[in-house]
């Protein structure tokens, strides 16, 4: 039955609007929950600002599944971002909001006496196949069963980073942090500082002890290892955020950020992707496979000039690469009177 009713949701359910809303504190969950029952012709309207009013009894200390606090830009353009990390910042995608896919989607009778691990585990199948709104809902489910469950908060987080939306989840992991601290939720708000650029408040999260050397290097193999194998597995967003940990946790690691790099420009993110194929290019000068890859970047991003640079590098350290010679005759002959 449980599975049988897992299956349905996956492939059933009504279409969420995508718009962005202020942190919600659960109350206003709550009642978005118990409205959700009734009929439901339009989206309600939800407060903007968290805490805004007293909580239920017993809801005192109840987190706070949430969404960014402001709309979000197109998906063609990176928010904007400052530091002296801020050209690292990736393109901003908005996910469904929870509170939102909660309101249009209700209950589900056939999952009434699911366990919250049930719940969590038909979530993350739902995950796994890149289907967020069905993930969503059935953590909002989890949640409503146990709002402290670290491993539906986790999911929550992780469905929003794979979607792109990094405020999102940045705003959610701070909420669930000031609730109850938990390791994995700051792993995975580090991931979405690393994601906006913010890469020192990043490595804070992910190594609270910046003298512990070891904990660092264990954490960047296993974000390397880990990102080798979601790679082979073609697993491209979840290699991507684990790659991204690699390399901001070791700025030399050539690797990680040339794998980075790949996976950001196939996404659709040019912009990351050249500034990660540049630092590339500055770990390993006289290597072509980084040239190679800020050209084509910086050809998505339409640096003409840039891109024939970056070609004739790659020509220039590696003259068997026939692609890179295509690129530059390509480009010379565009460029010529």
């Amino acid at each position: 039955m449980l599975a049988a009713a897992g299956a349905l949701l996956v492939t059933g359910g009504a279409a969420v609007g995508a718009a962005r809303l202020g942190v919600l504190p659960l109350p206003a969950l709550d009642g978005l929950l118990a409205r959700a029952t009734g009929p439901r012709e339009a989206p309600p309207v939800l407060p903007p600002v968290a805490g805004s009013g007293p909580a239920p009894s017993g809801a005192a200390s109840a987190p706070r599944p949430a969404a960014s606090a402001s709309a979000s830009p197109s998906a063609t353009a990176a928010e904007a971002a400052t530091g002296p990390d801020a050209a690292y910042a990736e393109v901003v995608r908005t996910a469904p909001v929870l509170a939102e896919v909660m309101a249009s989607r209700g209950p589900i009778p056939a999952l009434a006496n699911a366990s919250v691990r049930q719940l969590v585990a038909l979530a993350e199948d739902a995950h796994r196949h890149e289907q967020a709104e069905e993930a969503l809902h059935l953590v909002g489910l989890a949640l409503e069963k146990d709002p402290r469950s670290i491993e539906a908060r986790a999911l929550h987080l992780s469905v929003l980073l794979r979607a792109g939306d990094t405020p999102a989840a940045l705003a959610q992991a701070d909420a669930y942090l000031r609730d109850t601290p938990s390791p994995m939720l700051a792993e995975l708000r580090g991931d979405a500082l690393a994601a906006r650029g913010r890469f020192a408040d990043a490595r804070a999260a992910w190594i609270p002890d910046p003298n512990d050397r070891p904990a660092a290097a264990a954490v960047r193999s296993l974000a390397l290892n880990g990102g080798r194998v979601r790679s082979q597995k073609g697993q491209s967003k979840e290699a991507k955020r684990l790659f991204r940990r690699a390399a901001v946790l070791d700025m030399q690691d050539l690797e990680a950020a040339l794998a980075l790099a790949e996976l950001l420009l196939a996404e659709g993110d040019p912009g990351a992707a050249a500034a990660w194929a540049a630092h590339a290019c500055e770990l390993a000068p006289e290597v072509g496979a980084p040239h190679a890859l800020l050209g084509r970047a910086r050809v998505a991003l339409g640096d003409s000039a840039g891109a024939l640079a970056a070609f004739e590098r790659a020509v220039k350290c590696n003259p068997s690469d026939r692609a890179s010679v295509r690129e530059v005759v390509r480009l010379r002959g565009a460029a010529a009177p």
